[in-house]
């Protein structure tokens, strides 16, 4: 059961990687404002190792490789309706270049806990990926947009389908949107 694996992986980030929590938002908490994560679920977890006063890989040497040790702004496993999601997020209002690379990295560090997960008998169903960007430009002409890495949005220009992976990729723009509803995205995977 998926709620096996969240408890699973709650056992095994430390607290003081958790997002805080108010009722059911998780509120991710990015330069100077703050988004809250509405989830459909009474038993998920949410995590950032994308913290300020935290190493969130103290076993690399101080200069790796470029790129080897970014990292999305954090995690969210929930349930719903029976079936798991893991949501990789970014919120990004500026350089959305990097958004990839974090997102890839993101994806490659849950496939790895989630890997641990099922080896040692904590993952008995499986989760779709969800990617996802929050994208805030600084400019004023912004509206609200969803984009996934479906056929039937190819011949919009305008969708982004970073990062170019196997599941499922959204970018929402947030200009005057404080609360992501993860319900919503859940019900637009599912009719398409």
């Amino acid at each position: 059961m998926a709620i096996d694996t969240i408890k699973a992986i709650e056992k095994t980030i430390g607290s003081r990687y958790r997002l805080e929590r108010k009722n059911r938002d998780w509120l991710l908490d990015e330069s100077d404002r703050q988004i809250r994560i509405r989830v459909p679920d009474k038993n998920p977890i949410a995590f950032s190792l994308d913290k300020k006063d935290t190493n969130h890989f103290a076993f690399f040497s101080g200069n790796p490789p470029e790129g080897i040790a970014k990292i999305c702004d954090a995690f969210l496993f929930c349930v719903y309706e029976g079936k798991g999601y893991l949501f990789i997020i970014e919120v990004k209002s500026a350089y959305r270049e990097e958004s990839e690379k974090q997102l890839i990295n993101g994806r490659l560090f849950c496939d790895w806990l989630l890997s641990l997960c099922q080896e040692h008998g904590y993952l008995s169903t499986e989760f779709s990926i969800v990617s996802l960007l929050l994208w805030e430009p600084r400019k004023r002409e912004v509206a609200y947009k969803m984009a996934s890495d479906r056929q039937s949005d190819k011949d919009d220009p305008d969708i982004e389908r970073k990062p170019k992976t196997k599941h499922f990729g959204f970018r929402l723009e947030v200009k005057n949107r404080r609360r992501i509803t993860l319900q919503e995205l859940i019900s637009y995977m599912t009719d398409q």
